[in-house]
């Protein structure tokens, strides 16, 4: 029910309607909504109002929860303002909440703080009417910049799709332009690689490689420089250019001058394009032939070969695009790979003539030389080829050595020893067997010095044996032998003469010594050596009186000086005989001792051969264990105590417990010697 018209100040219900009528003029809702809150609190009865227009200017969704502080435009002030949640207020009894809501949406809350409802009664439909128009601009403005949006978001995608049509437009022309393009470039390298493929002349390949990308793709001019392998030009070609080039192919040919665009290329991983080859190459005569024209250039390349330079002029559009610049580089690569393959042809060629060349002389040689030479299978060690030289050395036909390995030309019992033999040629410790048996035909026995050699043969890899017929030397070697065991025995006697109680010394540390040479590992003629050694390590007592050598009591400090010269004495008679080693320094050092206390020249650890330790200790041993003028023996295990004792220190421990093990294994026995 209306209120009375006299119940209503007129002024108040005039003010309400101006405010109606003019609140949508503002473009904000907070502004709308403090003008109508400024307006409604002069009404009669009401001490405040206040709105909350949550969500940045849009409806409020079904289930939405109320807003914090921030977001509310309630003002603190007239309303008992609570911080924590004004949206609150909707919940006291002094405040009257009116929605702001049209049919379908809801924006939000309008309070009112009423003091005096009686009075306020009168004026509420008005207030309410006014609230509702609120709503209604609230949703009109919503609405507007709905549409306005709208229409912006659709000016844009109009623009973006005029904008799409025009670049996909520009797209497909620059598509035809660049497919018309590329296929002729594609035409140029097939046409290129076709003639990679049957031509062979190198010269006759740069000429119509040059013709080719010309006329093909429609460059300027094309030309290409060959470099040799020491980087010199060689040759020549070019397409379009004409008489200029005469200059050109003179500076580089005679006096060895390469234009710039050459230089920059042979210095790039990749091609060069010149924009302005007018200005890059100012110094060249050809870019004035030539203008508004780029250039590229691309060096000849293949597995780290320089083979030369590609150049080509081509319209300046062409200069940034990548995919022209990537295919003159394919072609560049295709041109050095038939550079390369011709290359590589000429070198098989001549490998060819070379190995038939080769094949002629090494026949010749291997039927011609004295030397015998025998090819064997490496696994099989059958025999596959033999030469005339080796068949006469054996007695057996080429067929008959077919049949055959390597088992079935040395004795049984010396196959150990020659297969060792060939092993350690075949690592690189030896490069030569010198005198190896070898069983004749005929049952007969000849010697032969064979180095050997793994080589592929008819694609097999084979050992070759080259051997040199040494049966002579080999007699004469042994009875040299002989003659020399036989004067080192006169010597020994002749030393053993003037000391009876030491008779056999010399055998005995001589079989000792050798002994451990073997037990350690010694090759054969460094333990020959050292048994001559042995065998003459006191010879030099030749030189000191009897009567000291055989003195019972204890040697004077004059006398014991006598005797420590010995190694000396020896040393001085040995010294000028041509021994197969260094027999006279062993001598010399065999009572040294690795801690400097030896005589005569006191040396130290790796001072001392290796041989002249080993006579030392088995001197040592031999002496303690047998018998002297001036006591009994002391026996074995006493010797051993004792080098046991100065091992690391006088004696070589390696040597020493070599020692050790040889005596107390059965190994080794003074008794078992013979003459002891």
């Amino acid at each position: 029910m209306s209120p009375a018209r006299s119940d209503v100040d007129p002024r108040i219900l005039g003010q309400l309607l101006v405010v109606q009528s003019t609140f949508s003029v503002f473009a904000a809702r907070q502004k709308m909504g403090e003008f109508v809150c400024r307006a409604v609190e002069g009404v009669p009865g009401l001490a405040s109002a206040a709105v909350c227009l949550p969500g940045a200017g849009r409806p409020l969704l079904d289930g939405e929860p109320a807003p914090e502080c921030a977001d509310c435009d309630v003002p603190e002030g007239d309303i008992d303002h609570d911080p924590s949640h004004p949206c609150r207020l909707s919940s006291r009894a002094d405040i009257q909440t009116l929605s702001l809501q049209t049919q379908d949406r809801h924006f939000g809350f309008f309070f009112l703080k009423v003091m005096k409802p009686e009075r306020y009664s009168h004026y509420a439909p008005f207030v309410d009417n006014l609230v509702n128009s609120l709503a209604v601009a609230i949703e009109r403005q919503w609405q507007r910049g709905r549409l306005e949006a709208a229409n912006v978001e659709l000016r844009g995608h109009r623009e973006h799709l005029e904008e799409l049509v025009l670049e996909r437009t520009a797209e497909v022309q620059l598509g035809l332009k660049r497919e018309h393009q590329l296929n002729a470039v594609l035409r140029a390298i097939r046409n290129v690689n076709q003639l990679f493929v049957r031509e062979k002349d190198r010269e006759r390949l740069l000429q119509q490689t040059c013709g080719i990308l010309a006329e093909a793709r429609g460059f300027r001019c094309v030309w290409i420089v060959r470099l040799g392998t020491d980087g010199r030009v060689e040759a020549m070609a070019e397409a379009g250019i004409g008489p200029p080039f005469a200059g050109l192919r003179s500076q580089a040919l005679e006096r060895g001058e390469l234009p710039e665009c050459c230089r920059r290329a042979l210095a790039s991983e990749g091609p060069v394009v010149l924009a302005n080859p007018v200005v890059n190459c100012a110094a060249c005569s050809l870019p004035t032939e030539y203008r508004d024209t780029a250039g590229i250039a691309a060096p000849l390349r293949h597995e780290g070969r320089t083979y030369g330079v590609l150049i080509a002029a081509f319209p300046a559009e062409m200069a940034a695009d990548a995919e022209e610049i990537s295919l003159f580089a394919e072609a560049a690569g295709d041109l050095a790979f038939a550079l390369h393959s011709i290359e590589v042809e000429q070198a098989r060629q001549q490998a060819g003539e070379a190995v038939r060349d080769s094949e002629a002389r090494y026949h010749a040689l291997f039927q011609g030389t004295a030397d015998g030479i025998l090819i064997a299978d490496l696994e099989s060690r059958m025999f596959r080829y033999a030469n005339p030289a080796v068949c006469r050395l054996l007695g057996y036909s080429e067929a008959e050595l077919r049949t055959m390995g390597v088992a079935d030309i040395h004795p049984e019992a010396d196959l150990p020893a020659i297969t060792a033999e060939f092993e350690a040629q075949a690592r690189g410790d030896k490069t030569l067997a010198a005198n190896l048996p070898c069983l004749r035909k005929d049952g007969t026995v000849v010697y032969a010095d064979v180095s050997a050699v793994s080589m592929s043969v008819d694609g097999m890899v084979c050992n070759v044996g080259f051997f040199r017929d040494t049966t002579e030397r080999k007699r004469a070697q042994d009875a040299l032998s002989r003659s020399l065991d036989a004067t080192l025995n006169v010597l020994g006697h002749a030393a053993e003469m003037r000391d009876p109680y030491t008779a056999g010394h010399q055998r005995r540390v001589t079989a000792l010594a050798t002994a451990l040479a073997r037990k350690l590992g010694f090759p054969d003629d460094e333990c020959d050596t050292l048994r001559i050694a042995g065998l003459l390590h006191d010879i030099g007592k030749l030189g000191i009186p009897a009567e000291i050598l055989s003195k019972p009591s204890q040697l004077s400090p004059i006398e014991f000086s006598l005797i420590r010269e010995h190694p000396q004495r020896a040393y001085d008679i040995l010294t000028d005989v041509p021994f197969p080693g260094p027999v006279a320094e062993i001598v010399l050092q065999h009572h040294e001792r690795l801690d400097g206390s030896g005589y005569p020249r006191a040396l130290t650890g790796d001072q001392i051969l290796r041989e002249a330790r080993i006579l030392a200790v088995a001197d040592v041993v031999e002496a303690m264990a047998s018998h002297r003028p001036y006591r009994p023996a002391l026996g074995i295990d006493v010797a051993l105590t004792e080098i046991r004792a100065g091992s690391g220190t006088c004696y070589d421990q390696q040597i020493v417990d070599a020692c050790v093990t040889l005596f107390e294994s059965g190994e080794f026995s003074f008794s078992a010697t013979s003459g002891s």
